[in-house]
This record gives structure tokens, sequence and C-alpha cells, in this order.
């Protein structure tokens, strides 16, 4: 079968107003019967089974109902959220442009109307988060002197940073990150050492006016 036909004479169709209006309104709850098939059968449970996990529970005969295009009754949303509760899946409902439709109407594949519970799906979802909130943090720098590069601040957990204190021992396995920036202190010892040698070098201190002491 050739999709890019189907998809031209489809969008011939559907530039009649008429045609358009009913061909939303069959296409939303045939798309809809045939998912909930499809992860039914992805969790390889019977239409009774279903039924059980839905609450209030539902007789197999309505999940029977549910799944057929040619039903006379068409599900509420109250029962599509009912059925992702069992389901453990969301549930998404928007307006969307005819590009979509037309692209999802000639797709037959079953295989991608299944979609995997939230229990499933958890670590991936952890992981793509976590990898995405370390791209989102910038990497910065201590400030040094002017041509050279400092080294990189370090990531710390939330309850391991402390403005007058080391850093605690503390499971990093469940705390936030924070990033460090405090500087050491300068050392003003050294600094003041320093300079007593350079002034006597030269003979001498001096005052505040620059006179040379004795």
């Amino acid at each position: 079968m050739n999709i890019a036909l189907v998809k031209r004479d489809l969008l011939l169709s559907l530039m009649d107003l008429e045609f358009r209006e009913a061909f939303k309104l069959e296409n939303v709850y045939t798309s809809i019967c045939f998912q909930i098939r499809a992860l039914r059968e992805q969790r390889e449970t019977s239409q009774k089974e279903l039924g059980r996990l839905v609450k209030p529970i539902m007789a197999q005969e309505r999940i029977s109902i549910l799944e057929d295009p040619n039903a006379d009754t068409r599900p509420t949303l109250t029962t599509l959220l009912r059925i992702a509760d069992a389901l453990d899946v969301g549930l998404d409902v928007r307006f969307v442009p005819f590009s979509k439709v037309l692209k999802r109407s000639v797709n037959t594949d079953m295989n991608q109307l299944r979609v995997q519970s939230f229990e499933d799906e958890l670590p991936t979802l952890k992981r793509d988060i976590e990898l995405e909130l370390a791209q989102s943090i910038p990497a910065r720098k201590s400030p040094t002197r002017v041509g050279t590069e400092g080294p990189a601040i370090k990531i710390l957990p939330l309850d391991r940073v402390s403005s007058h204190s080391a850093p605690k021992e503390t499971d990093t396995a469940q705390a936030k990150t924070l990033t460090d920036f405090m500087l050491p202190p300068p050392q003003t010892t050294e600094i003041t050492d320093t300079l007593l040698q350079m002034q006597g070098q030269t003979g001498g201190r001096q005052d505040s006016y620059g006179a040379q002491s004795a």
C-alpha cells in the first residue's frame, strides 16, 4: 500500500467541510478503541481482567464495547480516565493540526499504540531527567588571575554545604545538589610576611607618606 497516495486521497476528501467534521468524530473514537485493545493485549490481560482493574469495576461486556469501533455508544472522558488509571498510563486530550491527524490515520501498526505503564517507564524517566538537569547547570569557574583558568566548581549535596564549616559527611544518594560557591579565605599572614620582606630589601620601612624610617 502506498501511504503517500492514501494520504493524498484523504486530504482531498478532507477539503470538504462536512466530510471533515464526520471524519474527526469517527477518527477519534476508532483510534481510542484500537488503542484500548492494544494496551490490554500488551499486558496480556483479558477483557474481564481489565474490567476488574477499573474503579469502580467495569463489566466485561462494557470493555468489549469500548474496544468495538462500530459500537453505538461512545466512551466519555470520565470513562477514558478510568481506563487510564487501570492501565497506569497518561491521557493526553488536546487540539492538533490536521497534519498529525493525517499521519496517525494512515498508520496501521498496532505496536505503535502500545504504552508503558508508569512503573515500567520510571527508570527511563529518572535517567532522562537527571541527564537534563546535569546539562542545564552551567559550568562555572572560580575567579583567578587574568590569563589563568580556575578549577571547575564542584556540585555538592544540599546538606553538605556550609558557610562557616567544611562539608559534612552524609548520604548523597537522596540529597539534592547545589553549586558550592564558597572560596577559601585569603591567607593574610603570608601576604603580610611577603610585604615585610619586600620592604626590608629597600633598607627600612616607610610610613604612610613615603618617608623612610630609621
